[in-house]
């Protein structure tokens, strides 16, 4: 529904939003000593892609990071493509992105047609409910791996 898109649009965004809110606050904790680093965070972390704050993240708190070639990183990469074609106005070009066919093929969007722009295509519940999952999934794979499973000690979990 055509007066749905804009609410739509935010629930699609807002959650890799909150994850960018998230890392930047997780890099806090192990800058000031709240969480205990296997290794630094680089210098210039504020300045690095959502996807790779996501992995310093990770390697800092756990040696390790989630495998960017399996589930939950795909449907990760996928959203944070999303977010930064809707945050940075590239909804406007006419080429189709490539996280369009992840969303595509799992019957999220509207069906692909000439007359309707990919972002419009994009702008559904089934989205926005795949993108609260996504956060979900992530979050829960970065606690355990990190090995903290107790959403209590978590705020964001």
């Amino acid at each position: 529904m055509r007066g749905d898109a804009g609410w739509t649009s935010l629930t699609s965004w807002a959650p890799s939003t909150v994850m960018v809110a998230a890392t930047n606050e997780m890099a806090v904790w192990i800058r000031f000593g709240f969480a205990a680093p296997c290794s630094p965070l680089p210098d210039d972390f504020m300045n690095q892609r959502v996807s790779d704050k996501w992995c310093l993240v990770s390697t800092a708190m756990a040696g390790r990071s989630l495998d960017r070639g399996a589930q939950p990183w795909q449907d990760f990469s996928a959203l944070v493509g999303l977010r930064d074609a809707l945050i940075h106005s590239r909804w406007h070009h006419e080429q189709v992105p490539n996280f369009m066919r992840t969303l595509q093929s799992r019957d999220l969007t509207i069906p692909e047609d000439p007359s309707i722009c990919w972002v419009d295509a994009a702008l559904t519940d089934r989205v926005a409910t795949w993108a609260v999952a996504t956060c979900d999934r992530m979050f829960a794979a970065h606690a355990e791996l990190i090995g903290q499973t107790d959403s209590s000690s978590w705020p964001w979990m």
